[in-house]
């Protein structure tokens, strides 16, 4: 019995990371910059973009609340950074500007946006921190564990779906969610500065 409570608070942990990380989303977001031709999506960016995002999940479930507690940092404090990263390259995709060399930006922009905040933002953070402190450091490894193989399998799917997309509708999907992703950087933003706004009321 204490097996099929544990499994079953493991399912539930593991199906809100997932909700909260929402790779279904990001797998069309990058099908478009696959299908734009501008080589930002490949086997290897998908790779570096979960392995990145991976080791930066298991170190917040691991050492998160010592971290966060030693350099005085909130929730509301990540999110209002990881919000301004946010808005910041999405703005610079939105007006096609690439601000290194072509390869250098590829390996950069897999960190970021993509590892994080798109994978391991705000959201996914607290939750694997959450996560530990109500079901125990076993549960939020493993629901790290079980959701950065998902999103990786369904990441390799936006390689199969950007070559259906033709450039003209690439480039349409890709200003739509780029205006989206701005919209959520903001929001992240007001987010963090009201929640700090009403803490310190």
């Amino acid at each position: 019995m204490n097996e099929l409570v544990s499994l079953s608070l493991l399912l539930q942990d593991a199906v809100m990371l997932f909700i909260v990380i929402d790779p279904v989303t990001l797998a069309v977001y990058l099908a478009t910059k696959g299908a734009g031709g501008d080589g930002l999506v490949s086997r290897e960016v998908i790779k570096v973009s979960v392995t990145a995002a991976t080791a930066i999940l298991l170190l917040f479930a691991v050492l998160g609340d010592f971290i966060m507690r030693y350099f005085s940092i909130s929730v509301e404090d990540f999110m209002i950074a990881l919000g301004a990263m946010l808005v910041t390259f999405s703005i610079m995709d939105f007006l096609g500007i690439t601000p290194y060399g072509t390869a250098a930006y590829v390996k950069d922009y897999a960190v970021v946006p993509i590892a994080t905040p798109l994978i391991a933002g705000p959201a996914a953070i607290s939750t694997v921190i959450y996560v530990k402190y109500a079901h125990g450091l076993i549960n939020s490894l493993a629901s790290i564990a079980i959701n950065m193989t998902l999103t990786y399998v369904v990441l390799r799917y936006s390689m199969g779906i950007s070559k259906l997309l033709g450039r003209t509708w690439s480039t349409l999907i890709d200003k739509v969610v780029t205006l989206i992703l701005i919209a959520l950087g903001i929001s992240l933003i007001r987010r963090g500065v009201l929640s700090l706004v009403e803490a310190v009321g």
